[in-house]
């Protein structure tokens, strides 16, 4: 269906800005976790503070990603926060298993929802202004 409203060409883009827009918000994600790790690494930090932090660093990652989405697609914010939040949450996924660390636990729920829900803000947000 989506083919017989797009072009080819119209396709190949729409995917390139799509694969681009997932690169730069992993991007983010990995620099911002990169600074946390050198910060934590120089200060003594609790597991349980880490766990908080480690949620708040995806979820403003996740909310400004989005936010940049919507205002770029200048429509859907909703589904433009969403899809930051399911790209964001692929890699964490996709993370954990390839560090054989995967399991579901409130631990990764909790990363989810964080991701998620600050996703379907930013995206909301970022339509919404001008």
């Amino acid at each position: 269906m989506l083919q017989n409203i797009m072009s080819k060409t119209e396709m190949i883009k729409f995917i390139l800005r799509i694969l681009l827009v997932s690169a730069l918000c992993i991007s983010s994600v990995l620099i911002s976790l990169m600074i946390a790790a050198i910060v934590i690494s120089k200060t003594d930090f609790k597991y349980e503070s880490l766990i908080i932090v480690t949620n708040l660093i995806i979820a403003v990652n996740s909310f400004i990603c989005s936010f940049l989405i919507s205002r770029f697609h200048k429509q859907n914010g909703l589904i433009c926060g969403i899809y930051a939040a399911v790209t964001i949450s692929l890699f964490i996924v996709v993370t954990a298993i390839s560090n054989n660390t995967f399991k579901i636990s409130p631990i990764l729920l909790s990363k989810l929802c964080a991701v998620f829900i600050a996703g379907a803000a930013g995206g909301i947000i970022g339509v919404n202004t001008n």
